[in-house]
């Protein structure tokens, strides 16, 4: 069985996520929370929350005979990228410059169990 969370529309950019998430695949979903919860990176805060929000629907999944969290693996977190928000930058002699914001979205899915 396998719990699946996604989050879209996080507005951090892929690189910047993907730069966490290349350590924590393969590993449980505590040991993954402990580390997530840690990191210096404000962004991690997104990572952690999909991590239990995919450990929790395996747990409602699973019902009553779920196991322990210490039993399940984060099996893949996925960082697509999202759309970009534009906005311009004033520059210099009425020119503007485009900024583009970007966006991204995580899809953790957490095995265990049966």
């Amino acid at each position: 069985m396998e719990g699946i969370a996604k989050i879209k529309y996080v507005r951090v950019s892929p690189k910047k996520l993907n730069k966490i998430t290349k350590s924590l695949e393969r590993k449980s979903v505590g040991e993954t929370e402990g580390v997530l919860r840690f990191l210096p990176s404000p962004s991690s805060i997104h990572l952690l929350k999909a991590v239990h929000s995919a450990a929790s629907n395996l747990k409602n999944k699973l019902g009553a005979d779920s196991p322990p969290i210490e039993e399940l693996m984060v099996d893949t977190i996925k960082v697509d990228h999202g759309p970009s928000y534009k906005r311009l930058n004033p520059r210099g002699m009425g020119r503007a410059d485009i900024m583009r914001r970007k966006t991204s979205h995580i899809t953790v899915v957490v095995k265990g169990g049966k």
